[in-house]
């Protein structure tokens, strides 16, 4: 039998309702029930199509057609998309982002037509004895300001309160536009007297990134909200920040030692053309689903401490990685801070060891570190020439000349190329001529030796 009453509880959106044409007169109800996305995967069952299916006197109708799938209410074609923050445009935005999870049932009383072979409900030709062809028409044409309750108030209204509230429950992102105070601005951001747009790199290759589109600072991850603190000079501010952890490989187990980001998060950026106006630019932060994370490596405000000019800047420049990659399962959702700290100590104490302290001269023949006296500078890449011979001057004005070192770090290792290109660490020397002037000698491209 058909359910009394018209109410929408949290689980399954509920409505009771008649279509009349004179005195005929057809009862129906709707049931629809929100599949959310878990885990990353969809949970509606394969052999469910969007929409509902049709039962008549509890009889599933197996041929019905699309069109009749979906009530005007429904149907994100269907409802108007003029007026800045309408209803019905904001219904259409989240239906077209999430309408694929709907799925229920639409039952009918024997008052609507259908086919001799109860498959289908009819909706032209002459009028049946199994019911009205005209009920059938009239639902499939009822306008969507027509779908009310009984007792007054739009369809629309409730069904959009419902949607939003099971939309929660998804494991996705949504993105908070300006009127939900997200702070969006465009990336990369416009910069003042003509300088340049910072650059931002892949969180694990260290690879330069073009990206164009907007950044948010706020981000919902089914009922978890992340918000990251407002900027000042186009850096995250250190105070209320937002640390969280991000995996570095998805497929692997999240582990804090082995596989895990650790984030001062900036905010979070959605793609979307540029020059887009006020409205698009909200309608698009609707739209979005998908996207990066924008962040400070943990440590790297104290590593930036350190170093100067490129190297200084290069420490400071933000990352991005797949939003699918924060990690939502743990207990805490943002880094505690006691934890933070005790990170960025370990960090910093890791650096001391490992961030270079001795650039030593090298005997090229032998690899091996030497006294100042015995290293060698080259007049070409084919010959060496022991250093002394330079300090007497039996090498001419003008002559290029190769010098050989390694850098040492705090252990006494020898850092190696990569590592020292990856740093940003640049090689300074100073070279005093025998007038006495003295010149500075910089290197932040090595060669194959280090």
């Amino acid at each position: 039998g058909l359910r009394a009453g018209g109410a929408s509880d949290a689980e399954v959106f509920c409505y009771e309702f008649d279509v009349t044409d004179g005195a005929e007169r057809g009862r129906a109800l709707l049931l629809l029930r929100y599949y959310p996305i878990k885990d990353g995967g969809e949970t509606r069952p394969a052999e469910c199509k969007a929409g509902f299916d049709v039962r008549w006197q509890s009889r599933l109708l197996k041929d019905v057609p699309a069109e009749l799938r979906l009530l005007s209410f429904m149907d994100p074609i269907k409802l108007s998309t003029k007026g800045r923050g309408s209803a019905q445009k904001e219904l259409s935005l989240l239906l077209q982002r999430v309408g694929h999870r709907l799925h229920g049932e639409l039952l009918l009383d024997p008052s609507f037509a259908v086919n001799k072979m109860k498959s289908d409900l009819l909706q032209s030709g002459e009028e049946s004895s199994s019911g009205s062809i005209k009920l059938v028409q009239m639902l499939r044409d009822r306008k969507v300001a027509e779908w009310v309750r009984p007792g007054g108030g739009t369809l629309v209204d409730e069904f959009l309160q419902w949607l939003r509230g099971r939309e929660q429950l998804d494991d996705n992102f949504r993105f908070a536009p300006n009127s939900e105070r997200g702070d969006v601005e465009a990336w990369p951001p416009a910069m003042e007297d003509g300088a340049s747009p910072p650059q931002l790199l892949h969180g694990v290759s260290g690879d330069v990134l073009r990206l164009t589109g907007y950044v948010t600072k706020i981000l919902r991850a089914g009922d978890k909200t992340l918000t990251a603190p407002r900027s000042e000079s186009g850096r995250p501010v250190e105070a209320d920040a937002l640390r969280l952890w991000l995996r570095k490989d998805k497929s692997k187990v999240f582990n804090k030692t082995t596989n895990a980001v650790w984030a001062e998060v900036y905010g979070f950026y959605f793609f979307a053309r540029s020059g887009l106006s006020a409205v698009e630019v909200e309608e698009e932060c609707r739209r979005a689903t998908d996207g990066e994370v924008l962040y400070l490596e943990a440590g790297a405000r104290a590593k930036a401490a350190s170093l100067t000019g490129d190297a200084k800047e290069k420490a400071l420049m933000l990352r991005a990685l797949p939003l699918e990659l924060i990690e939502l399962k743990q207990s805490s959702l943002r880094i505690p801070e006691k934890d933070w700290k005790a990170h960025v100590r370990s960090l910093q104490d890791a650096h001391e060891k490992t961030k270079p302290s001795a650039v030593v001269c090298i005997d090229t023949a032998t690899a091996d570190a030497t006294a100042a006296g015995s290293s060698f500078v080259g007049g070409d890449i084919e010959r060496d020439v022991p250093i002394e011979y330079a300090c007497e001057g039996f090498i001419d004005e003008g002559k290029k000349l190769w010098l050989a070192v390694q850098v040492h770090n705090g252990s006494n290792k020898v850092i190696s190329k990569p590592e020292l290109e990856k740093g940003g660490y640049v090689v300074k020397l100073t070279a005093t001529h025998t007038e006495g002037t003295v010149k500075l000698i910089e290197a932040s491209h090595f060669y194959a030796g280090g």
